[in-house]
């Protein structure tokens, strides 16, 4: 399927989705929001539009300098009917636009209603296109992949896509092996900030990956409230740790400990943030200082 005949799911109720706002539940999410009429009428004609605005997105990245080391990001934001995974998105990429090198290659990919005219939605389709069209923008040996995902996951059940109240799937973990793969993207940094992201760990390890997650494979992570503008790992990670420490594995050792002191003052199970560094992105981070 296409991403130009891709249509709604209409409704589909996702049952075994965990929670990143309740402790202990294991096994609850946000139920999905009966949608809005309005705004279903422009996800139909958004979900239209994504080969022409994954095309134009990326047609407006900086293309690769030969001889440099250049970063590119791609963000994800998948559950689109809270505000918190949005903006979180948004300053990462800033981030790492403005402090890491990825200025002028950085491409969004955002489910919420009020950027649907605005960047491409986050579909598993889009999600692999994106990731195939960034890569045909870099040098494969040299350059290095920044792949930031930020929702709702389910226990060994993927992360979460959703906007309107329309389930558009999950991302499962061998999917994303499978897209990275084929990318033959070499170098890659991967974040998955949702709970239950430590399932990811398995899959995608390998020594050219960097891949840090927000819990482990049997925990849920905290912080998507409504109202929020961060989770608590991205508040800890990327808005506290890393702009001061500027080196990966420093900044989530601050950020983990931040995360479980937290955790334990509001008695919620602790999360258990996931790190694996492999060797070969190890030497690539320190030549780029992170």
């Amino acid at each position: 399927m296409t991403i130009s005949t891709m249509r709604r799911l209409g409704g589909v109720l996702v049952l075994a989705l965990a929670s990143s706002m309740l402790a202990g539940a294991a096994n609850a999410v946000p139920g999905l929001m009966e949608p809005d009429p309005a705004v279903q009428k422009r996800l139909d004609e958004a979900l239209e539009r994504q080969d022409q605005m994954i095309a134009e997105a990326v047609t407006k990245l900086q293309p690769e300098r030969p001889g440099v080391r250049d970063v590119f990001f791609v963000g994800v934001a998948g559950w689109g009917d809270q505000d918190v995974f949005r903006l979180e998105v948004r300053a990462v990429r800033k981030l790492f636009e403005t402090g890491f090198g990825a200025g002028g290659r950085a491409v969004s990919l955002v489910n919420h209603r009020e950027t649907l005219t605005q960047v491409p939605l986050a579909t598993i389709d889009t999600i692999e296109a994106t990731v195939m069209a960034v890569a045909n923008r870099m040098n494969l040996e040299e350059d290095v992949l920044v792949l930031f995902m930020t929702s709702h996951g389910a226990e060994w059940e993927g992360f979460s896509l959703v906007l309107n109240g329309n389930d558009f799937g999950a991302v499962r973990t061998a999917q994303l092996a499978r897209i990275l793969g084929a990318s033959r993207i070499r170098n890659r940094i991967v974040f998955v900030s949702s709970c239950f992201s430590g399932q990811f760990v398995a899959s995608l390890a390998e020594e050219n990956t960097l891949l840090i997650t927000s819990a482990a494979s049997d925990r849920a992570s905290f912080g998507c409230s409504t109202d929020a503008e961060w989770t608590w790992f991205g508040e800890a990670f990327f808005r506290d740790a890393l702009p001061k420490h500027r080196t990966f594995a420093k900044a989530f050792e601050v950020a983990a400990q931040k995360v479980a002191a937290r955790e334990q003052a509001e008695n919620y199970t602790p999360s258990v943030p996931q790190i694996r560094i492999g060797e070969n992105i190890r030497a690539v981070l320190g030549e780029l200082g992170f």
